[in-house]
Order: C-alpha cells, then sequence, then structure tokens
C-alpha cells in the first residue's frame, strides 16, 4: 500500500502484434509499435488514424512491435486525470490508474454505451459488451458512444439512431499498408472485390474477380 493508502499500480505490460490502448503523461516511444488516433465516424464504423509522432495524454490504439512493459511507478502521474480524445457523440477516454466502469443502462435507441476494444488481460469484457461491469487497466483507454448525439455521413438516415444492440465497427488506417477492420459488435465489412480491369464491384454469381489482392473463380 502506497504512503496516501492507495495500492500500487502493477507494470503494464503490452505484447507484439496484440492489439491494445495506452495513454501515457510523456510522449510514448514511436518505435515500440503503430500509434492509431481517434480520427471520425465513417459509414458507421469509428475511424483511428495512424499518428507518426504519439503525444503525451493523448489515447491511442496501439500495434506493438515488440513485447515491452511500462511501470507506471517511474510515472509521475500527480494530477493525471482522464484525457479525453473526442468527435461528435464519440469520447475515446485514457485512465492513468485501474478504475471500475459501471453498469450500462438499456440498449434502446439514443442510449449510451461503452466499447473496450483493448484485449490486453488487465481490461475487463462482458460476453456480449452491452451489459454488466467493465474494469480498465491502468494507462488504458475506452470508447464511451452516445447514439443520441452522433452525426452520420449518410444522407438518408441522421439523428444517431440505432437498433437495439447496435454497435459501431472499428477501422484502423494505416498510412503504410491500407485500412484493417477490427471486429466490434454485429458491424463487419466484407473485403472490397474488384473486377480485372479494376473496378470496385459487388460479389458476383460466376466469374473471374479480384479479392485481397488475389485472383479467385467463382
Amino acid at each position: 500500500m502506497l504512503e496516501d493508502g492507495s495500492d500500487p499500480i502493477e507494470p503494464v505490460t503490452f505484447a507484439k502484434d496484440q492489439m491494445a490502448t495506452i495513454i501515457l503523461p510523456t510522449e510514448p516511444d514511436a518505435n515500440k509499435g503503430k500509434f492509431y488516433r481517434l480520427d471520425r465516424l465513417e459509414k458507421r464504423q469509428i475511424v483511428f488514424e495512424q499518428e507518426q509522432q504519439p503525444r503525451a495524454r493523448v489515447p491511442y490504439i496501439i500495434m506493438p512491435t515488440e513485447d515491452f512493459s511500462i511501470d507506471p511507478g517511474t510515472l509521475d502521474l500527480e494530477g493525471c486525470r482522464p484525457d479525453t480524445a473526442s468527435i461528435t457523440g464519440i469520447s475515446f477516454i485514457g485512465t492513468y490508474v485501474s478504475e471500475v466502469l459501471p453498469s450500462l443502462g438499456g440498449d434502446g435507441e439514443g442510449s449510451l454505451y461503452y466499447d473496450i476494444i483493448d484485449t490486453t488481460p488487465d481490461c475487463g469484457f462482458t460476453s456480449q459488451g452491452e451489459t454488466g461491469t467493465f474494469l480498465i487497466g491502468a494507462l488504458r483507454a475506452y470508447l464511451e458512444v452516445d447514439w443520441d448525439k452522433l452525426t452520420w455521413d449518410d444522407p438518408i438516415d441522421h439523428g444517431g439512431s440505432r437498433v437495439p444492440g447496435e454497435k459501431l465497427g472499428i477501422v484502423l488506417l494505416d498510412h503504410a499498408t491500407g485500412i484493417n477492420e477490427v471486429e466490434s459488435g454485429t458491424s463487419k465489412a466484407e473485403s472490397p472485390i474488384y473486377n480485372l480491369a479494376g473496378q470496385r464491384i459487388s460479389k458476383p454469381a460466376k466469374c473471374i474477380y479480384i479479392e485481397n489482392g488475389q485472383k479467385r473463380v467463382r
């Protein structure tokens, strides 16, 4: 137990190629992995863009390129509070100490939900991500979505309405290799398909087409 009566924060570990979230009071080491910042809502997907020079006190999704750990005891966390990157209706909240989020309310139209996108062991999940209590580890982050405040790029659907249980997809926009989609709830996009002339098409019943850069016969 620390002098102020609180429990010490255990070292935070990050595993190579295992997606996690990260927030630090000092500038993160850009050599440890690819850092993605909250950028926009597009086609019912939350888009994160890669940041070449990650900044202090900004929550990121990270894809580590090596195993590493951070000892919070070596960091100056005095005065740190949850720091948030926000777009309309969506907040990406980074925390410096472990905390328990309250249970979600109803999942009816317009309700608010949390989406924990950190897959590391010190972040808790429920089976559906819609009810129960969430545990967030130190130096981690989570998404908070208020459907009433969302603005859509779809001209047909305005106002942030949704059906019960619907969630948004998460996309990591990598400036080097393209787009990687993270499955979140029920949203999942199919890989785009192109004909041999390079034109994007719907999946045909029978022909030769290109998917994920590979020629396929259907």
